[in-house]
């Protein structure tokens, strides 16, 4: 690392990033170019790498020694993860083979947080078609099933062979600054989970 008013000695870490980055949104465009999974026929960019922290150097005046970029990347159904991390290692030598100073110091790749292929439930199972008639009859309107891009805990249950789905009350947005929330959607939903539930469990009045 060297002091800004020699920058030009130094190599800097922030600026070799780059390339990698192009990479990734290379690679993202790419496996939206794939053959898309039947669930996710009709989204829009189903698959979406996001670079969502970039972590590089210390302060305005010393060339940045250290660049970390920390990346999410969703993936389909029944597609191994094996293959989705092998895709984005491809990615990332092929802008390190282009630069001469990354092919002798090439990133390293780690992973962390939760890692599973993409989750969907079958239409068909009993309890998706019991939950659709409770909601049919409590809103007088037919369920309308999606699939979604993010990810929650359905996916811990499917994969043991216990269906599972998300059902719950309108909004969009989430997890983002303007995440909202439709408050008169709440008391309907309430009640398809409530009778659902005592259906389901078979519960006399």
């Amino acid at each position: 690392s060297w002091h800004a008013m020699q920058a030009y000695r130094g190599v800097n870490a922030i600026l070799k990033a780059r390339p990698v980055i192009d990479a990734l949104v290379d690679l993202d465009r790419r496996l939206n170019e794939q053959p898309v999974h039947p669930s996710f026929a009709g989204i829009e960019h189903p698959i979406n790498l996001n670079i969502g922290v970039i972590r590089g150097g210390d302060w305005p005046s010393t060339v940045p020694g250290r660049c970390e970029l920390h990346c999410r990347l969703c993936c389909y159904p029944d597609q191994p993860v094996a293959d989705v991390r092998a895709e984005i290692e491809r990615a990332v030598r092929s802008a390190t083979d282009k630069d001469a100073w990354l092919r002798e110091h090439p990133p390293a790749i780690t992973y962390d947080g939760f890692q599973s292929a993409g989750s969907v439930v079958s239409l068909a199972e009993p309890s998706v078609q019991l939950l659709g008639a409770w909601h049919e009859r409590v809103t007088g309107r037919l369920m309308a099933p999606r699939s979604g891009t993010g990810i929650n805990d359905m996916r811990y249950f499917n994969f043991v062979g216990i269906p599972a789905g998300c059902y719950g009350a309108d909004g969009g947005n989430a997890h983002a600054a303007d995440e909202w929330l439709a408050l008169p959607s709440l008391v309907p939903t309430a009640k398809v989970l409530g009778a659902f539930i005592i259906d389901w469990c078979g519960i006399s009045r």
